[in-house]
């Protein structure tokens, strides 16, 4: 593994930063943050509030669109995604149409196994035939114009909100469902929004927002409402679905955790109290480690409108089923996740490693899980790798990717092998005829061997600056919490420690899988732990000398506090062995 060492300020930029201390300001330039401005906007000095959701273009058709069919007493479905993102866009959604407008709602996700992502012939005919009159996508739809042309010319009428990537045609064109009544969508060249880069639900947030407005103004809404109710859901999806942390987002996570802390969301508030997570504990981890993997696991194992009926209902004895379901199915999901890595390395050969992008097809694999398989497998190679199940001639699966590669982009050059896909730069799914399956493999190889260097598939870690131990106390850690709430484009910092004395070390945990190590940094004892790094555990057992990237942390532990170090990688000192 690469340590980069990011750029140092400048010292032009310390000095405007002065008044947060060269570590924090050093931090902050990392982080193109580079005025006292921009560092008081960072840490929330300022009043701050969410942009206009007026300026994404469609919006203001969409809720006068959904107040007349309320007012009309049209049957409405909401349509949405199996995921995280999908489950809490359709929850927020219904719940508000439902609970505070009255509406004739009906929540819609579609079966991963037998409907697949997005909008899907069967599923409208069904839909239509059990009286729908509007339907409203969540997280998904903006790839189904010929779907959504074909039902309208039924009788169906659409909105469709989403944020994934819109396709476009040779030309550069985006090609859209124009027969919808509306689109939401925060990409849309015609749209104005200042910060694309918001998930689904939040796209379904905003256009609650509006809904609530226009709702208010026709006297059909409490003047009390408060939209923010529902920002301890966007938060989740917004941390689930790895949007950047900056801008916006970081505001939706900061006031959604707030929210979280004293949700209103009987379902949310049951999960949280089975999996002992105390509000004041409560942090982005929760939200993707936690929380995300067992709404997930309902989309993955058996179908997501468990997920939704947790967050939508206000029966505790349905919420303490539901919440033990749910964990029942993610402790399910992990056994199934580590059988097809096993699986799925045992095709890695030397031969499939000659090429930059691996392509694994298993026969009949779960399809929830290969998305989680592929990670697993990229964390492993470092390299592109798309993970797929063949079920009766039809290969269905996921795509993770590496930085450098965007993988749907790449799968895009092949689209005429495929059925359907979509997704971001770093994730994708796709569904293809097996008769197609050489000539995508071997595509899509070519295609990455061209682009990728050697050097793209060494995984690097960007490591912020070194720490001096003069520098490591529990003011800098509190100082960094500031920072807070971490996650994808705002990372917890990563720290080099060199020339670091190895105290002990041994291997802790079940299956001795995690690595625990006291070292002395300057005349200062730390404790150490390396979360899955007993692969380190020789080097440091080798090594009277070590050099430790990782993360400043407070242990609590049987009332008390100490200064740790999570570990990130370690490396012996200028090769210096223990004898």
């Amino acid at each position: 593994m690469r340590w980069k060492i990011l750029e140092q300020a400048p010292q032009k930029v310390l000095d405007e930063l002065s008044e947060y201390g060269e570590i924090i300001a050093q931090l902050l330039f990392s982080r193109g943050i580079t005025t006292t401005n921009q560092a008081d906007e960072f840490f929330f000095k300022h009043q701050v509030g969410f942009h206009d959701p007026y300026t994404l273009k469609g919006i203001e058709k969409a809720a006068t669109t959904i107040i007349g069919a309320i007012k009309d007493n049209k049957k409405i479905f909401i349509y949405g995604d199996y995921d995280v993102d999908g489950i809490c866009a359709t929850s927020i959604l219904f719940d508000f149409l439902y609970r505070k407008l009255g509406a004739e709602v009906i929540p819609h996700v579609p079966n991963r196994f037998t409907e697949g992502y997005g909008l899907n012939e069967e599923s409208l005919t069904i839909l239509k035939d059990q009286g729908a009159e509007l339907i409203i996508t969540v997280d998904c739809g903006i790839r189904d114009k010929e779907l959504v042309e074909q039902f309208s010319n039924k009788g169906l009428q659409f909105i469709i909100t989403d944020h994934h990537t819109i396709p476009e045609d040779e030309k550069g064109k985006q090609i859209v469902p124009d027969r919808a009544e509306s689109i939401v969508h925060p990409k849309l060249s015609t749209s104005d929004y200042p910060f694309p880069e918001i998930c689904g639900t939040t796209v379904a947030w905003k256009l609650l927002v509006v809904l609530s407005e226009h709702a208010k103004h026709k006297q059909m809404l409490d003047d009390n409402f408060d939209p923010d109710a529902y920002l301890d859901l966007v938060a989740l999806a917004t941390v689930c679905d790895l949007m950047p942390l900056q801008d916006e987002n970081r505001l939706i996570v900061k006031r959604g955790l707030d929210q979280m802390r004293q949700t209103v969301n009987r379902g949310l508030a049951g999960l949280l109290d089975f999996l002992e997570i105390t509000p004041a504990e409560l942090r982005t981890y929760h939200l993707g480690f936690v929380i995300g993997p067992r709404l997930n696991a309902s989309g993955r194992i058996e179908h997501a409108l468990d997920g939704v009926r947790l967050l939508t209902t206000n029966n505790e004895q349905a919420i303490r089923e539901l919440v033990v379901k749910l964990n029942d199915l993610n402790v399910y999901r992990q056994q199934i996740t580590k059988q097809l890595v096993e699986e799925a390395e045992a095709m890695v050969t030397e031969t499939e490693l000659n090429h930059k992008l691996l392509f694994l097809v298993g026969d009949e694999w779960p399809d929830g899980v290969v998305g989680l398989v592929a990670s697993k497998i990229v964390e492993k190679y470092s390299r592109p790798v798309l993970i797929a199940s063949n079920d009766d001639g039809v290969v269905k699966g996921s795509a993770r990717s590496i930085p450098p590669f965007n993988v749907t982009e790449a799968i895009s050059e092949f689209s005429n092998l495929l059925d359907r896909f979509g997704g971001h730069s770093q994730a994708a799914g796709f569904t293809f005829q097996h008769s197609h399956y050489d000539e995508f493999k071997s595509g899509l190889q070519q295609y990455a061997n061209k682009l990728l260097t050697e050097e793209d598939l060494i995984p690097e870690i960007e490591v912020e600056m070194e720490l001096k131990p003069e520098h490591i106390n529990f003011d800098l850690i509190n100082e960094i919490l500031l920072m807070e709430p971490f996650g994808y484009q705002n990372k917890t910092p990563i720290f080099l420690f060199s020339d670091v004395n190895v105290v002990s070390a041994k291997l802790v945990g079940k299956d001795s899988s995690h690595l625990s190590l006291s070292v002395d940094v300057g005349g200062l004892e730390i404790r150490c732990i390396g979360f899955n790094k007993k692969d380190l555990f020789n080097i440091a057992e080798q090594s009277a000398k070590i050099d430790m990237i990782g993360n400043l942390d407070i242990n609590h532990w049987n009332g008390s506090q100490y200064l740790q170090i999570r570990i990130k990688d370690i490396k012996p000192h200028e090769s210096d062995k223990k004898s």
